[in-house]
This record gives C-alpha cells, structure tokens and sequence, in this order.
C-alpha cells in the first residue's frame, strides 16, 4: 500500500509565507516572498486552508501540487530579520538635498464648520483656532524649501487651512517671494479649498499665477449641505459653491478644465448612486477629475457607521471600471469617485508584474511610511515640522523639528523606521509589501503604539485581499497590467 505524505514532510516542518483567497473566478494563493499571485485547485485551497500544519495524511494530488510549487520556488517560509528601510543610509542626503514639496499651514480657522473635518472638535489631534502663520514663518519656510532642493527634479508650494483662502494676502506675498527666490526654477502652487471664498479678484491671480486647486465637493446639496455648513449657522455652503464654479466655468473655461480638480468626501450612510449621478448629470463636473476618500477615522472620536447599500453600489460601480478596463465599458460609463481607485489597484499589480524576487531580503521595512521631510514636508503655522498634513501636530511624536533648526535626523530615522517598534507583529504579516500604515495610524498621541496600529491591521489587510482579488479578476479577463503605462 503506498504511503501518505504528511503536510510538516512536504514543507519540511515550516509554514509557508502565503496567504489564500477565493473569489467567483477560483482559488488563490499569494506567495509573499516572491510577490506574486498563483491560481490553485480548489483541492489544494481546502487543504491548506482548513488545517495546514497538522499531522494528517495528504492525498497524492495535493503532495504533487505542493512538491511542483516548492520545486519552482514558491512556498518559502523566510521572514525579514532586521527591520530597516532601504533609504536609512541616504536619508541625511535626501533631507537636506532632495525636499521638494513643502505644505504650509497659513491658518487654522475656517469659515465653515464641517463635521468630519479633523479641526472640528469629533477628532483627537486639532481643532479650530485663530492661531495663523506670519510673514517670517512663511518666509523662512520658503527659503527651506530652496536650501533644501538642490537636486529635486521639482518644487511645490501648497497652502493649507482651515481655509487657506482666509488668509489670501499671506498666499500673494508668499507666490511673489517664493518667485523671486527661486530665480527661474519651477515651482508650482495649490490648495484645496471650500469653495466659498473665490471671488473674481481672487481668482484673477491665482489663474495668472497657474494655481492647482481642489475643491472640496460632497454631492448633491442636501447631502453635501449636511456637513458642510457656514460657521456658527446652519446655512450649507453648496449654492455658493455652485455660484462660484458658474463663474470659473463660464470666464476660465481652460483653467476650469486643466487646473480645477474637485475632492468628495464621502459619508457611507448616504446612496453612493445619487452621488455619483448628481456628478456624471451635472455639466460643472462631469468633465472634471475627482478624488475620493470615505470620513477619515484616524484620530476620530466616534466610530465610522457604513449602510449596506452604499457597499453593494460601491462595489459595483467598482466593477464597471474593469469592465472599461477590459474594453466592455467607454470611459463615460464609469465613476468619476473611483478613477482614483484603479490607480491605487494599479500600483499593487505593477509591484506584482514587476517584482523579480526569490525571496524577501533578511534586512528590509514594510510599506507605509514615506521619507520624512522629502515629499509633503508640513509646516505648521508657528513653524513646526512634520512629515505631512496627516499626522497628528499636536502629538510629539511625529514632530521632525522646526523651521528655525531644521529637521532631526534621530526623529526622521525613528519615524522612517517605524517597524522597528512593531517588527514582531508585522514581519509575520502576509500583507507586509502592501502595508500602508504610517506613523498617522502608530500615534497614540504619546508614543508609537502597537494597540493603536492592531485597530487598523484587519481592516487595512482587508482592504489588500480586495485589492489582489480585483487585480486576479482583470488578469482573468484577459487584461494586460504589464501593457498598462
């Protein structure tokens, strides 16, 4: 009688680093070591699925598949060692040297009062003040920024509230110093705004100046006018926004076309449908490009609810951006709210299509934190430093210095290297490649905390399994993510 062979004989007593999944198209197993995604039988999927490393006896069938897959060079049990990021060694070079994006905090008040906002009191690390930025904190930010640059392939200033534009004369004089300082080199200007302030002497210089805006837009206006509400009244603020767009749309119809984009914050108890008609119905934005983000939980107070409903259309307008992928679908069929996914899902298979590995390197970092003081430099309005807008300015951990000394390398390495303080939990985690947990979701408000990166662990790794399920499903279609530039 042949003999089994036992799961610990086929793995010789290790267990693999994979991860499995399923969907309506079959069975799958991500080999993390080799970055990529391999299609199984539904055999082989139960088999490691329901008890892969007890004793019992496997069948022929799958001993052949496990042998194949070893034999190829999938099924490594190695874990990273040492936790370091790859940039540590360069990044006193790339902080005083390759700075190219600086964001500036000119106020902390705003004219409206928005629920979700994370100034409005329902979030942990800010709130509304009077507190704003001087003409020599801007001044020394912007000569930061130059002495910080010399090989950045570009620079860019953006202004950041509250509000920016209640403080529009701090904007003027920072675009006319910043140009006079950079002498010919390129430096561009943004910010993302409410909507409500744009008036036609605004506008004037900011379209002389070529400003890149984001307009902050939630849908129709009762849905939109339940958050987004003029201080101290219940008043909303979509007629004047509406107002505001007719007149850019109307007298800048290029610079409404090349320079406006628009931002929805989208509240998961309201339709996902009647969002996204109100956008693809409406002339002022159909054209347009939007971003999307659900309420931000991170540093919230109060929990997130979501309504079944809006996960069943956003799944399946989700869908349909395969299916124009895929050629099904023209361009106008899709969501403007979810262009801005496929670029994130974009960014996952090019990693898998593109990722030569027999193996994860024995001194590497997970994904998630970006190099501190490089890309979104924050500055706040007394002049402090943190890595970007998202992090917590009222914590000291995320604090990288201040204009007047310049950034700490000690607390950039610390929070460059942030798996250093959670290398046991994240090390063995399947998703490791695709984490995308920065020093925002680590900071309790005192210190780096494991908890605190353990509440958004399932949620984030949940959001990865969609992401590679999403991924396999193009790849079964027929799509060629290699062809994608």
């Amino acid at each position: 009688m042949l003999r089994k062979t036992s799961y610990k004989e086929i793995m010789n007593f290790e267990a693999p680093y994979i991860h499995l999944f399923k969907n309506s198209l079959g069975y799958y197993l991500f080999d993390v070591n080799t970055v990529k995604v391999l299609k199984i039988p539904k055999y082989l999927y139960l088999d490691l699925y329901h008890n892969p490393c007890d004793t019992r006896d496997w069948d022929k069938d799958s001993i052949d598949y496990m042998t194949s897959l070893k034999k190829d060079g999938y099924l490594s049990n190695h874990r990273v060692k040492e936790s370091e990021h790859p940039l540590t060694e360069f990044l006193d070079d790339l902080v005083n040297h390759k700075l190219s994006h600086i964001t500036l905090q000119i106020t902390q008040n705003c004219n409206l009062r928005c629920e979700y906002c994370v100034y409005s009191g329902e979030y942990r690390n800010r709130i509304h003040s009077n507190e704003r930025m001087n003409c020599n904190t801007m001044r020394d930010a912007v000569d930061y920024l130059i002495r910080c640059s010399s090989d950045a392939d570009r620079m860019a200033i953006s202004f950041y509230g509250g509000e920016p534009l209640l403080e529009f004369a701090l904007i003027q004089e920072c675009v006319e110093y910043a140009l006079m300082k950079t002498e010919g080199r390129k430096v561009t200007f943004n910010f993302t705004t409410n909507g409500t302030l744009l008036t036609k002497e605004k506008l004037e210089f900011l379209v002389h100046h070529d400003f890149r805006i984001t307009i902050s837009l939630d849908g129709p206006e009762f849905i939109h006018d339940k958050h987004r509400k003029l201080a101290y009244t219940s008043k909303g603020s979509f007629d004047k926004i509406i107002e505001n767009l007719e007149y850019i749309y109307d007298a800048y119809p290029e610079f409404y076309q090349s320079n406006i984009q628009f931002n929805t914050v989208i509240d998961p108890l309201n339709r996902f449908t009647i969002i996204n008609d109100f956008i693809r119905n409406n002339k002022l934005l159909k054209q347009s490009m939007f971003s999307s983000t659900l309420i931000d939980d991170t540093y919230a107070i109060n929990d997130i609810s979501h309504d079944d409903q809006f996960d069943e259309e956003f799944r399946y307008e989700l869908f349909k951006i395969f299916l124009w992928k895929t050629g099904w679908l023209s361009r106008e069929d899709i969501s403007p709210l979810l262009v801005s996914y496929y670029g994130s899902l974009k960014k996952l298979a090019k990693m898998i299509e593109t990722m030569k590995r027999d193996r994860i390197p024995e001194k590497f970092h997970r994904g998630g934190p970006c190099v501190p003081g490089i890309q979104r430099l924050f500055v706040t309005a007394t002049g402090e430093l943190y890595p970007c807008e998202r992090v917590s300015e009222s914590s000291p951990v995320a604090r990288l210095g201040d204009i007047d000394s310049g950034i700490s390398l000690e607390r950039a390495e610390r929070i460059l290297n942030v798996e250093q303080e959670t290398s046991e939990m994240c090390r063995n985690c399947w998703a490791y490649y695709f984490c995308t947990a920065c020093i925002a979701k680590m900071d309790d408000g005192t210190r780096i905390s494991t908890t605190k990166l353990s509440e958004q662990c399932n949620a984030m790794r949940s959001s990865v399994e969609s992401e590679l399920s999403d991924y396999v499903v193009m790849k079964e279609l027929g799509y060629q993510w290699e062809l994608d530039a």
